[in-house]
């Protein structure tokens, strides 16, 4: 059968090309055949009920290849009991692949899975392949040893700390040294997705592989369509073909890249968040830790820290100083007086951070919400309704919130910026129906650029932090949080080291908010709390001692005195 070569400019990275396969060769050792079929199911909505139909190939599939705009193209094009018209692009440039999926039909469109195959025996679907390991860049409480998985084992994604990851997978293949890079792109707009998938089918000792997206019905075509497509490239490493992954939605244009020469002293720190003080005395006292997000304890924790000399540019108020999520305005017991709180952490030249639940839905109008199951294993039968950033209704009201919270005029709040948690926690499936039909990621990116667009027309130095670990997100956050540690795991340093790695990968100019919660223990909080400023910006979660961790003066004044080099350090810097 003739085949077609195509060479790339480093690491022996070629493609043998023809009629039914593309090989894909590193340094001469074919690591995947990949089948040019892709599947794009089909969902029927009738009423309420929506029924996936699988999508088979027929056999009725050209093939041809011309040069296209100095790029060598492969066309292969077709139907399917779903669609009219299939056609698969696959273009090489001088980096890489960009393989494309488009159909012409009509419906929506559900689970996409890439490289499936077009045999509709008993044998498995997919793709052969040679790699015994790939890697996943994000990450969970647990730590960093989950992202490895061995090659014929499903990787089922969801998110959790980092929201949301990038959509690559990095493969090795035993006795090759560079690494195979097959990532997901999608063009601003078209991420009504929230998942990246490898998927393995095995039968009589044979294993297959696809990888896979889901619009969950929330994508309808109507004429012509093409689904978000698959780049593949080779790297040294898992990290290079993450990087690589990355630096094409910034070369490519699809992504922003942020300019941050000139950015407010305040936004470096250090930070003082009270997140797992309020657990603290909330232990003490027998309450519920968010009862502990009050004006009382936030005003003796500013107290506290005036008396072991430490000095934060911010403080963030965690959860829950809001009487509902949704509505987001001062409880009126816990904060009879937010305003003048504010006004007197101003006057210590300290800004106030609030920390931001987003979706929930708590005392909004059911217009502007919308139903959903969370994106975790556990809570995946939930009914909970979450405000739809689409609505114009939500909109307009997010928007007067916001000017009520960071505005200086009368009657407003004055803080200075939000801490957006929670955004896993979003409508998923494919009930999760927005009033402008946009899901998954997508929904979230216009969430973030609502509240970012209406934070900085109130108050350009507001500080949005957040922790998403994408490119997409870059142009709609300040400061990227490294979230929650565990103390169990006992390798701070370690685990936060490799979420800074990725972060720093993803969105390379923001801001790092070191963070990692509460205490753990002695040797741990204290090796952090010396490494932090060398990574980013310094963040202390409490000042009381928790049970496994009881820091000494002697401790404190050493915190103290890191703090006051790294804010001389940054000092140095502006002026």
């Amino acid at each position: 059968m003739d085949s077609t070569q195509i060479s790339f400019a480093k690491l022996g990275f070629s493609l043998e090309i023809c009629a039914n396969a593309i090989s894909v060769k590193l340094q001469g050792t074919e690591v995947c055949k990949l089948s040019p079929h892709s599947a794009v199911e089909r969902i029927r909505i009738d009423g309420t009920e929506r029924i996936a139909d699988r999508d088979v190939d027929k056999e009725d599939f050209s093939y041809h290849t011309l040069t296209e705009n100095g790029k060598q193209v492969f066309y292969w094009k077709g139907s399917s009991n779903n669609w009219p018209e299939k056609i698969y692009r696959l273009e090489c440039d001088a980096e890489g692949f960009s393989y494309f999926v488009r159909v012409h039909g009509e419906g929506h469109v559900g689970k996409i899975c890439y490289f499936h195959g077009a045999r509709q025996d008993n044998a498995p679907h997919g793709s052969s392949y040679e790699f015994c390991e790939y890697y996943v860049p994000t990450c969970d409480t647990f730590g960093k040893e989950r992202c490895r998985y061995p090659s014929s084992m499903n990787y089922q994604s969801y998110f959790e700390l980092m929201v949301p990851p990038m959509y690559c997978f990095a493969f090795r293949t035993a006795d090759i040294e560079p690494w195979l890079g097959l990532g997901l792109i999608a063009r601003p707009g078209e991420y009504n997705f929230t998942r990246y998938d490898y998927d393995v089918e095995m039968a009589d000792r044979t294993s297959r592989f696809s990888l896979s997206t889901n619009m969950e019905g929330h994508t309808r075509v109507h004429g012509t369509w093409e689904a978000p497509f698959i780049r593949g490239f080779a790297g040294k490493n898992e990290f290079d073909v993450v990087a690589m992954y990355s630096n094409y939605h910034y070369d490519s244009g699809l992504c922003k890249r942020r300019n941050f020469t000139e950015i407010p002293r305040w936004w470096h720190g250090p930070l003082m968040c009270g997140w797992s003080e309020q657990d603290i005395l909330a232990r003490n006292t027998g309450m519920l830790c968010t009862e502990m997000a009050n004006q009382a304890a936030y005003t003796d924790i500013v107290r506290r820290l005036e008396e072991k000399h430490l000095k934060p540019s911010a403080i963030i108020i965690d959860d829950k100083w809001q009487e509902a999520y949704g509505s987001a305005r001062p409880h009126p017991y816990r904060w009879p007086d937010m305003r003048a709180f504010v006004d007197a952490m101003h006057a210590k030249n300290i800004r106030v951070l609030l920390w931001f639940r987003l979706w929930n839905g708590e005392g909004l109008d059911d217009s502007m919400r919308m139903s959903g199951n969370a994106v975790k294993p556990w809570n995946k039968d939930d009914n909970e309704r979450y405000a739809d950033p689409s609505h114009p209704a939500y909109r307009e009201s997010l928007r007067k919130t916001i000017h009520f919270l960071l505005s200086n005029e009368a009657g407003c709040m004055n803080c200075d910026g939000f801490k957006l948690d929670y955004a896993f926690w979003m409508p998923y499936g494919s009930r999760a129906v927005s009033h402008s039909g946009e899901y998954g990621v997508e929904l979230l990116k216009r969430l973030f650029q609502l509240i970012y667009t209406a934070a900085k027309e109130v108050k350009p130095d507001a500080l949005i932090n957040a922790s998403p670990c994408h490119p997409y997100f870059a142009e709609c956050c300040d400061q990227l949080r490294l979230h929650d540690y565990y103390g169990f795991r006992r390798n701070i340093k370690e685990v936060m080291t490799d979420r800074l790695r990725l972060f720093r990968i993803a969105c390379p100019e923001q801001l790092i908010d070191t963070d990692g919660t509460g205490f753990c223990n002695r040797r741990d909080t204290m090796s952090y709390m010396r490494y932090a400023p060398i990574i980013g910006v310094p963040d202390l979660y409490q000042i009381s001692d928790s049970e496994d961790c009881h820091l000494t003066d002697e401790d404190w004044a050493e915190i103290a005195g890191i703090w006051q080099a790294y804010s001389e350090k940054i000092d140095a810097m502006y002026r």
